[in-house]
């Protein structure tokens, strides 16, 4: 056990696998006692709500975050003092431009719509909240601090599980506080890190780095574009679902995207580690591993697939079978969107992040095309198929940037594609050190 400890507390893969899955695990058992005490429409609500979050958490953060850890990691605490002066000039001005944003999508658009209108004050509150907590939890990983995250991570979604469970016991039907006290717990996790980070030997002083910001800036906006077309990408069919169906077939939907993400948890934990690595050693990048990634992902697809399609109607009750078919449908198209995700941050470690905005606009072109199509016949299976359709689009087109960049001969593309099972297995036993 003691062993086991030490290899989780130096691992930073593990670590961030580790947190994915203790969300999932929390998140899908308060999905549970939700639908219970709200019903799917309120299921739906939520889910969209917490859509909502990400969506404009995308647009308000202008990839500063990414840049934070790339500089970070190059220099550590030499740039700390800075980053967080820049990080607070950068939150003053968000804060303007995005209550802006927010009273016109509310305004003129149908986003808000369907839902209460205390939601929209939730949603505004939420968005910023985030765009702290985004700020804080790169600082961590730039610092390599990455166990310092996982415990503010974890409180959260454990004491929201708590929190769940004693509405749920007491009967209380008020969805709107639920998502305040999330945002609450939130914040009580972001004080935690700001202690941390604040332990740390130095001392910081306030003082705004021009030069530096007009470069994180720079840095950033090179991936705030392909940020936007990737999160659209991912989140707008929720919109166009809402849209045409109600808050019921969301819910349903957001079942099967919550499950299918599980694909991923390998590939989006192994992103940060990746950026800091390749970002420190400034060389190109090693694709030798690539075949066991295929593997893992291809076995994992296969073993959430399966367990999924029993469990949703298992645990979430008969309803809820009409999230199986979108599910297996996402879960294929979760593959091809592992293999960009990984693909993504070997190219933006070496600053290369421009070229990633093609494949993003041609994969969200595909998404809104197939989308209006489709999910006005075949509903939210017609949304996974417009969604895998898309994944896949952009995984090739980022795979050939990958190879470009990473001076792949021709005739080994290939083979960094072939899946190496044996190698999986080998790579997952050492602990998927990267």
């Amino acid at each position: 056990m003691k062993n086991y400890l030490n290899i989780f507390k130096n691992n930073n893969s593990i670590i961030v696998i580790t947190e994915k899955l203790i969300v999932a695990v929390s998140r899908f058992i308060y999905l549970y006692f939700i639908i219970k005490q709200f019903g799917s429409a309120g299921q739906g609500d939520f889910s969209y709500v917490n859509t909502i979050w990400n969506v404009a958490l995308i647009f308000i953060l202008f990839g500063f975050d990414v840049s934070i850890i790339y500089y970070i990691s190059k220099k550590t605490f030499e740039v700390l003092n800075a980053i967080i002066s820049n990080s607070i000039i950068f939150f003053i001005v968000t804060f303007v431009f995005g209550f802006i944003a927010f009273y016109f999508l509310q305004k003129y658009t149908p986003v808000f719509q369907k839902i209460p209108l205390n939601f929209y004050y939730i949603s505004l509150s939420g968005a910023f909240i985030f765009l702290v907590r985004q700020i804080l939890r790169s600082i961590l990983y730039g610092l390599g601090k990455f166990l310092y995250q996982f415990w503010g991570t974890v409180f959260v979604n454990i004491t929201f599980l708590v929190t769940v469970l004693v509405f749920y016991v007491f009967k209380i039907n008020n969805l709107g506080l639920l998502l305040s006290m999330f945002l609450l717990l939130t914040v009580i996790s972001m004080i935690y890190w700001i202690v941390t980070i604040n332990k740390l030997k130095w001392k910081f002083k306030f003082k705004v780095d021009k030069t530096l910001l007009f470069n994180q800036l720079k840095y950033g906006s090179k991936v705030y574009l392909n940020s936007i077309l990737i999160s659209l990408n991912l989140r707008l069919d929720a919109f166009i679902i809402m849209y045409f169906l109600d808050s019921k077939k969301y819910g349903y939907y957001f079942v099967a995207v919550a499950i299918s993400e599980i694909v991923n948890y390998i590939p989006q934990a192994l992103t940060v580690v990746i950026l800091n690595r390749v970002s420190k050693r400034k060389t190109i990048y090693d694709l030798s591993l690539f075949p066991e990634i295929v593997a893992i992902l291809i076995f994992s697809a296969l073993l959430v697939g399966l367990f999924g399609s029993f469990l949703i109607p298992a645990i979430y009750g008969s309803e809820y079978s009409k999230a199986i078919i979108p599910l297996v449908i996402l879960v294929i198209g979760a593959v091809p969107m592992g293999l960009t995700t990984i693909a993504s941050y070997y190219l933006l470690g070496i600053d290369k992040g421009k070229v990633l905005i093609f494949p993003s606009f041609f994969a969200l072109i595909a998404t809104v095309v197939f989308d209006l199509l489709l999910i006005p016949v075949w509903g939210i299976t017609g949304a996974a198929i417009a969604s895998s359709i898309s994944y896949s689009i952009m995984s090739i087109i980022t795979l050939l940037f990958l190879f470009k960049y990473g001076k792949v001969d021709r005739d080994k593309v290939l083979k960094c594609l072939v899946p190496s099972f044996s190698g999986a297995y080998i790579l997952l036993k050492n602990k998927i050190k990267v």
